[in-house]
């Protein structure tokens, strides 16, 4: 009797565990609750124009999208949690869509993908929200979308596929390279001849140049389309990449902890030419791959760990190929221990990566707003009766914990790259001096450049605030050198 019952009556619920079992990993783990993601939003709602008010090098999309969300759950870390462990679930299920839409006969094979990437998820700092996490679901809808074309050669699927895409670049800018690889792709297989594969092309690049013309036009009539170009195309590629302090290479621990499943995709590209393998399935493969190591590439010239995770579900994806090459020439007893051993070796390569997650000893994984932080901006609002308080250093997030508006614009995170913008720390100078803020947030450590010296004439240090952090109160003008 339960022989004759859909396949799908079994693996819903083994998907259901998997996911289950992932939220549980994350949610004993340590969160690595980036300030900027609550930050940027709150600075939007409280009416600072980014590119102008507040300086940043994303696009407005996941900015806009995040202060709706934020608006109606509030500015609080465990608000970004929520966020975060709903694009994890999104993630999830539609890894589980699209690999069930490649191996519609071979059902076991999706929720074993599902499981590979689940499993490595943690490892790649997954437990956490960036600006690359907000786009991963589209990423993987416009790759089904291409799926779908490949399959029933229907160009509408192409139309969204580059929809989506568009979507995924008003996110992160560096969604310009799976985009590039997508249109190669799409000159090579998507149609008879060099004609066919032109209008292709055209279909799915036409709804990117719509999208992007609409937000410029949008960002023309706020008066901010100049300012938008300069910090989200030009000056990260053009002026950011020149500082040294910007650029960030991967440790050899990092690189050893992120090429194992990559290991897969070269197994299944090793079987190209594997006569057992249809072309759909091929092409499928290879745009697996390529976008697998595309978002390898995305990831550069600031690395980090993390941002490494939109390629994990295509490498997933393409490692499905080498587990159906795998099934297809063994028996089933040896494709079972096959999967032992591979799941074995999975969960060992792991478990460094968890047990540091746990104790949170994982290399950036702390709390940048856990209590020691709230604590001591609360002690610090205490200190200041409630006034205008600059934020100079690696707490310049901390005026969301104040619920204290920054009392100069622009607003801007103080990295060396941000502060490098030609008369930046000149205006910032000005505005304090202007405003004749009363107090200051310095880090004890700084670089030195006229921002750092206007505060250090201007100001007196009061007592140590925070970790590694003094306030400061303002000179009387008669003691100004």
């Amino acid at each position: 009797m339960l022989s004759k019952l859909p396949s799908r009556i079994y693996r819903i619920p083994a998907v259901i565990l998997i996911i289950v079992c992932h939220l549980y990993i994350l949610t004993n783990t340590g969160f690595l609750d980036w300030p900027e993601m609550l930050v940027y939003p709150w600075l939007i709602d409280k009416g600072f124009a980014p590119y102008r008010d507040m300086l940043v090098m994303y696009p407005p999309l996941g900015l806009y999208f995040l202060t709706f969300i934020f608006r109606i759950l509030g500015y609080t870390p465990e608000a970004l949690r929520i966020v975060a462990y709903s694009i994890v679930v999104l993630t999830d299920v539609l890894v589980y869509v699209v690999a069930a839409g490649i191996w519609r006969r071979k059902p076991v094979i999706p929720v074993v993908i599902l499981g590979f990437y689940a499993a490595w998820h943690p490892v790649y700092e997954g437990n956490t929200l960036w600006f690359e996490h907000l786009s991963l679901p589209f990423l993987l809808v416009s790759f089904w979308a291409m799926i779908s074309f490949l399959r029933a050669r229907k160009r509408q699927f192409i139309v969204l596929a580059g929809l989506f895409l568009a979507v995924s670049l008003q996110i992160k800018q560096t969604n310009l390279w799976p985009f590039m690889a997508t249109m190669l792709f799409l000159l090579i297989v998507g149609g008879r001849d060099m004609r066919q594969r032109i209008r292709s092309l055209a279909l799915f690049v036409a709804p990117v140049l719509i999208i992007s013309g609409c937000m410029l036009v949008y960002m023309d009539a706020k008066s901010l389309a100049a300012d938008y170009l300069y910090w989200v195309y030009f000056y990260p590629w053009s002026t950011a990449v020149r500082i040294n302090s910007y650029v960030v290479q991967p440790s050899l621990g990092q690189a050893l902890r992120v090429i194992p499943p990559y290991l897969f995709v070269l197994l299944a590209l090793l079987g190209i030419d594997d006569p057992t393998n249809n072309k759909k399935g091929r092409q499928a493969m290879v745009l697996s791959a390529a976008l697998a190591l595309v978002l390898v590439f995305a990831a550069w010239p600031r690395w980090a760990v993390f941002k490494q995770l939109p390629s994990l579900p295509f490498a997933a994806l393409a490692s499905g190929f080498a587990f159906v090459r795998f099934r297809d020439y063994l028996s089933p007893r040896r494709f079972g221990v096959l999967t032992v051993i591979i799941t074995f070796l999975t969960l060992t390569a792991s478990v460094r990566s968890l047990y540091r997650f746990y104790t949170k000893q994982a290399y950036g994984m702390q709390d940048f707003m856990g209590n020691d932080v709230r604590n001591g901006f609360a002690g610090v609002s205490r200190l200041t009766g409630g006034s205008d308080v600059y934020i100079y250093g690696r707490y310049d997030f901390g005026y969301l914990l104040l619920n204290h508006l920054p009392p100069v614009r622009p607003w801007t995170q103080h990295f060396p790259w941000m502060l490098s913008r030609p008369g930046l720390t000149t205006l910032l100078s000005a505005e304090i001096d202007k405003a004749e803020v009363p107090y200051v947030i310095m880090d004890t450590v700084v670089e030195d450049n006229e921002l750092t010296r206007y505060i250090s004439d201007r100001y007196l240090i009061e007592k140590p605030v925070l970790q590694d952090a003094w306030l400061m109160r303002r000179k009387p003008d008669g003691m100004v050198q």
